[in-house]
């Protein structure tokens, strides 16, 4: 009983921060993209070795400026092995406050930094991630397609059939190259 009503206070924050969250919604293509927050699950090692390779795709071949990393695990400790390079940004559950909202000021002051475009990894619903989305003032936002994530994204690519964040990030390319084209 706990649980859910502390879920509900911070989902009635959420709403809040994602009504006052006044930012202008702009597609942008890879040729012209300069600032990328991704957001991962580090609890799933593919996905986040995934998002690492793509972080330095984006540093050599897009010629992408600043690419941080997002990442958040539902355990209480970090694991041991995980080494925080440069712009990158870890939470576990002890990060946490009773509303499951982020304490550190500078993870807080990363989302509301101003990315170009922000990419979500998950498939599923993760409070701290949503709260990544809600806050974020990115410019454009992406990600798989997904029924917790519809209304924090401005684009969404439906990976119901291959639901895995390789095949997600060669999807993304593809729709961002899109718009270099449209544009």
């Amino acid at each position: 009983m706990i649980s859910g009503l502390r879920k509900r206070a911070g989902q009635f924050v959420l709403g809040r921060n994602l009504r006052q969250n006044k930012r202008g919604v702009r597609p942008i293509s890879l040729a012209e993209v300069q600032s990328v927050l991704i957001l991962v699950d580090i609890d799933k090692k593919e996905d986040f070795k995934a998002a690492l390779e793509y972080e330095r795709y984006l540093k050599k071949e897009e010629g992408v400026r600043q690419v941080d990393i997002f990442g958040y695990t539902d355990k209480k400790e970090l694991p041991e092995d995980l080494i925080a390079m440069a712009n990158q940004f870890f939470l576990c559950r002890k990060d946490l406050n009773w509303l499951y909202l982020p304490t550190s000021k500078d993870v807080v002051k990363l989302f509301k930094s101003k990315h170009q475009l922000l990419i979500d990894t998950s498939f599923e619903e993760s409070f701290p991630i949503n709260f990544a989305l809600a806050v974020s003032n990115a410019n454009f936002k992406v990600g798989p397609k997904s029924k917790h994530h519809e209304q924090y994204l401005d684009f969404m690519i439906d990976m119901k059939d291959r639901p895995n964040v390789q095949m997600f990030f060669a999807q993304l390319n593809h729709f961002l190259n899109m718009f270099n084209r449209i544009q």
